[in-house]
Parts: C-alpha cells; structure tokens; sequence
C-alpha cells in the first residue's frame, strides 16, 4: 500500500498543462520497481467526460504509447494497480 501510495503522489505531482500522458507510467515504474514492486498493465487511468471512462487512456507502465499532452481543463483519473513480484493479474 505503501509503494502504491508513492506511486500515486509521484504521477501527481507531474499533473500540469504540458505533461505527456505516457510519461506518468515511467514515473510510476520506478517508485514501484525501486520497491521491487510492478504495474499492472491490464488497467489504466482515463479520462472524465460525459461518460465515466473517456479518452485519453493513461497507462501507468513504463513505454506505453499514450497519446496526448495535458491540458488546464482535463479531467481524468491516475489509478496505478501495484503488485508484488509479476505485473500480471486474475480476472475473477
């Protein structure tokens, strides 16, 4: 929870006008890999609109290809997944 938490305060503190989205996810994986941690990379953050899950997708691994630049008036969502050991999950 610790290293998730991290992970979250470091991607936030990038949120600002001129921001890459892909560049969150390298951010993200260092704090969780410094902590032998990884990131899931089945989920990822998006935006807010009229609908609940909009673009702009925000993943939160290192070399994702996020498109897209942050702007004064985007609304979305950073959500890293952390895991210990493999970044993989298990749909139940």
């Amino acid at each position: 929870v610790k290293t998730a938490f991290e992970c979250l305060q470091t991607a936030l503190a990038m949120v600002k006008p001129g921001t890459l989205y892909r560049d969150l996810g390298s951010k993200i994986h260092k704090v969780a890999a410094a902590n032998k941690c990884s990131v899931v990379r089945t989920y990822c953050g998006h935006g807010i609109g009229s609908l609940f899950h909009t673009a702009p997708n925000i993943p939160h691994y290192v070399k994702n290809k996020a498109k897209g630049v942050m702007k004064e008036g985007h609304v979305f969502t950073v959500e890293p997944m952390i895991n210990l050991g493999a970044y993989s999950d298990i749909t139940w």
